[in-house]
Formats: structure tokens, C-alpha cells, sequence
């Protein structure tokens, strides 16, 4: 693990970030247009636990990589924000690399974090949690998660939320569909109830 405070550092992973996201909020349309295979994982909370991270080391692996960004994006919008004001690491996916920043006083394991590859064609965006990155990248997630499964879990939990305690989820069904694409995500929302 290494903590990146160099100016070139800091501007090689803010670029690999931007060539999968927009901003660091997951609560908006996350993902650049280009991104290709998107899904939600549930649940995550802040940072990826060992049974998720693993498939995702995996799948990164295979496209060839053996290093990743950490970064604390929580507070992130876009292009505007200083770069330079959020933390961020690399750290080589195998081991675990969230048992060594526990380690760091400045990583917040309380706020939402990005886990992308260094190269810019995969990244992990959490709470909650949206991945995006090539075909082959969501292959081999597929393999380890049932996607289907974990989005429609997620759904019914939002669906739940909106239905017992009146939350917004205006900026759920807006990522559904950014995630999914427009019609799969009104399908998958109406089946909740959640639009007509």
C-alpha cells in the first residue's frame, strides 16, 4: 500500500477515476458513457468486505492488473472539486488491501469509497455499491455474484424504505436506470412497484 501525495500521482489517478466516473457520488449518474457493463452489488456498506472484494480482485486480475486506486470519494462531484483534498492509495489487489488501511489514521472506513483500476477500465463505487468495466471484467463477476439476484434485493430493500418510511428514492430510480440502461431499469422498477 502506498498513500499518494505527489502531484503526478495524484494526477494519474484522477485521471484512471475519470475515465470510469463522473464524480464519486453514487447517489447521481456515476459512470462515464463509455463504461460498458454496470451493476449494482448489495449490500455494501462504505468499502468492500472480503466476499465482495475477492470476485472483484479476480476479475481485475484476469483483464491483466495487479494494482488498484483506493480513494475516499464520498464528498467527490466532478471535475470542479480539488483532487488533491480527498485521500487516496494504491494498493496491489492481492491480499485484501482494507486490513492495511485500517492501519492509515487518514483512511475513513465510514465513508464511500472508489476502488478502480489504475488503468482506468473498472472501478467499484461505493454506498451504494455500482461497478462498472469491459465485458470480460463483468464475466467473470457474474460468475461470483448473481447480479440478477443482488440488484432485485436491493430494490425490494429501497422499495421498502419508500413504502414504510416515505423516504425520496427519486435518486434510486434515477441510478437504476443510469446502471441498467432505460428499459431493463423501468422494468426492474415496475416489477417493485416502484414506477408505473
Amino acid at each position: 500500500m502506498r498513500r499518494l501525495t505527489s502531484e503526478a500521482d495524484l494526477q494519474a489517478a484522477r485521471e484512471a477515476f475519470h475515465r470510469v466516473f463522473r464524480s464519486g457520488d453514487p447517489f447521481t449518474a456515476p459512470f462515464q458513457p463509455w463504461v460498458q457493463g454496470r451493476a449494482i452489488i448489495y449490500p455494501v456498506l462504505y468499502y468492500l468486505k472480503p466476499d465482495k472484494y475477492e470476485p472483484v480482485a479476480t476479475a481485475a486480475q484476469r483483464l491483466g492488473e495487479t494494482l488498484a486506486y483506493v480513494s475516499v470519494t464520498e464528498t467527490h462531484r466532478g471535475e470542479g472539486d480539488k483532487w488533491d483534498d480527498f485521500q487516496h492509495w494504491e494498493v496491489e489487489l492481492d491480499p485484501y488491501p482494507y486490513h492495511t488501511l485500517t492501519q492509515d489514521w487518514d483512511w475513513v472506513p465510514i465513508m464511500g469509497q472508489a476502488l478502480y483500476s489504475v488503468n482506468g477500465t473498472w472501478g467499484v463505487l461505493t454506498s451504494p455499491a455500482v461497478l462498472g468495466g469491459p465485458p470480460a471484467f463483468m464475466q467473470v463477476l457474474e460468475a461470483h455474484f448473481n447480479l440478477e439476484e443482488q440488484i432485485r434485493e436491493c430494490i425490494d430493500y429501497y422499495a421498502d424504505e419508500h413504502r414504510r418510511r416515505r423516504r425520496n428514492i427519486d435518486w434510486f430510480v434515477d441510478l437504476v436506470q443510469h446502471v441498467y440502461g432505460p428499459e431493463k431499469g423501468r422494468r426492474l422498477l415496475a416489477e417493485a412497484g416502484l414506477i408505473h
